[in-house]
């Protein structure tokens, strides 16, 4: 399992210095990494990594990585009932930060540096971000995070 995380960072790594982030070759890591988050027993970033690449194989009409992604999904264990899946899922500490910092102007790449870890571990609690709070998009989240009242006054009006 080790050195599958090494490959799906190595590969991540290699997909930005290509510009490739968002680009349909990336598909496969994200199901990757869903499954060895899955395997560690973290089923909410491993839904959010599947969700992320099931997403870019949709929109690049990738048919086959599409259905693989749907039958990936239902490996991971259930999604809970009750108050948790009607509002979000309980955030880290690292993703209330990142969600306070996206409240902000600025941009990932800052994010990345005002927290010290690299933009590929942005984008990684991003996702789960989005996940837990079932939303996708920057947007969306900062809405549904005021829902919740997970952003203070004094966050909502640096925005």
């Amino acid at each position: 399992m080790a050195e599958a995380g090494r490959r799906v960072a190595a590969a991540r790594v290699l997909a930005e210095r290509q510009a490739l982030g968002e680009h349909w070759v990336t598909v496969m890591v994200d199901y990757a990494a869903g499954e060895l988050a899955r395997l560690r027993g973290e089923p909410q970033l491993a839904r959010a990594e599947i969700e992320h690449g099931l997403n870019v194989a949709r929109q690049g009409g990738l048919r086959l990585d599409t259905v693989y992604g749907l039958l990936a999904l239902t490996q991971i264990a259930p999604e809970q009932s009750g108050p948790a899946a009607a509002g979000a899922d309980e955030l880290s500490e690292r993703e209330l930060a990142i969600l306070r910092l996206l409240a902000s102007q600025l941009s990932l790449r800052e994010i990345d540096n005002e927290l010290y870890i690299s933009l590929n571990t942005i984008k990684t609690h991003i996702r789960s971000i989005y996940a837990k709070l079932r939303v996708a998009s920057r947007e969306q989240a900062l809405a549904r995070a005021r829902e919740f009242g997970l952003l203070s006054r004094s966050t909502l009006a640096q925005r």
